[in-house]
């Protein structure tokens, strides 16, 4: 992790404050395949991701950030390129080689419990543990690049809930968050999705995570394909829990899951899970 500031002043009444930040994950990555025509072939594989971002402090209020991210390897298959992208170029998100602007925004504080963020930032909505993951809302894990391009308004309340609401632009050739098919946003009234999440993450009893969001993608789910049948709205709900318990002296014991909902799913045969009817719009994890 890498943070420098300093200041430039502006004039006698007013000065910018910049920052440097930014930081460098790393991951080796081994596939042994046997066949049973009795080949065997195995890969080895270094991932990098770097992201540098420069920050400006223009007063107690107002604040913006522009960063630079960059997924590399060590498969040369994979040329280096640059570019600002309207959205995900392969499934998880940058291929490797790819670089771009993952955050471009302004953010406004009118006071410490008010926060609205206006472009292209990172937003997620994890289940606590060492290794964190989520049902629906999770900007870049791992060595991965993604990112949010709407708006975000936060609200923390006197007794620790936070409220996190976002309304989320998706360009026609798809979105910038990993949304797989038979989700698809070519249809004009797909543009825009939504995102609300209401999370307290200060400690009542053994509890140390409390959480519930709604996604709503308006006219985004091809039933039986995309570009085949009914479109529908596609609404998934989350709730999730953590609860930590003292070991030792130096060692506690966290327990921690969400159970996830989709209403609205497609048909088996689209997601290859089965031949009748819809698929299961129930999911839920445990670590």
């Amino acid at each position: 992790m890498l943070s420098v500031s300093c200041l430039i002043l502006a004039g006698p009444a007013a000065a910018v404050e910049f920052s440097v930040n930014g930081d460098v994950r790393t991951g080796f990555y081994s596939l042994h395949r046997d066949d049973r025509n009795g080949t065997k072939d195995t890969t080895d594989e270094l991932r990098l991701r770097v992201r540098l971002g420069i920050g400006a402090k223009f007063n107690e209020q107002w604040l913006a950030q522009v960063r630079f991210a960059g997924r590399y390897s060590t498969d040369d298959r994979n040329d280096l390129h640059f570019e600002i992208f309207n959205s995900l170029p392969a499934d998880d998100g940058l291929r490797r080689g790819d670089s771009t602007l993952d955050e471009i925004y302004v953010e406004y504080r009118p006071d410490p419990a008010w926060q609205v963020r206006l472009g292209r930032f990172q937003s997620k909505a994890e289940l606590t543990g060492v290794a964190k993951k989520s049902l629906d809302r999770n900007d870049s894990p791992n060595t991965d690049i993604t990112w949010t391009d709407g708006v975000q308004v936060k609200h923390k309340s006197v007794s620790g809930w936070v409220t996190t609401a976002i309304a989320q632009y998706n360009d026609s050739e798809g979105a910038t968050q990993v949304r797989r098919a038979p989700l698809d946003f070519r249809d004009d009234d797909s543009r825009v999705s939504y995102f609300v999440g209401l999370e307290n993450t200060e400690k009542a009893g053994p509890l140390v995570q409390r959480a519930v969001d709604i996604t709503w993608l308006p006219n985004s789910l091809h039933h039986s394909g995309v570009g085949a049948g009914p479109v529908e709205d596609y609404w998934g709900l989350v709730g999730r829990l953590a609860g930590q318990w003292p070991i030792r002296a130096s060692m506690k014991f966290m327990l921690a899951g969400e159970v996830g909902y989709a209403p609205n799913t497609p048909l088996r045969s689209v997601t290859k899970t089965g031949t009748a009817g819809d698929a299961d719009g129930l999911a839920a994890q445990i670590t």
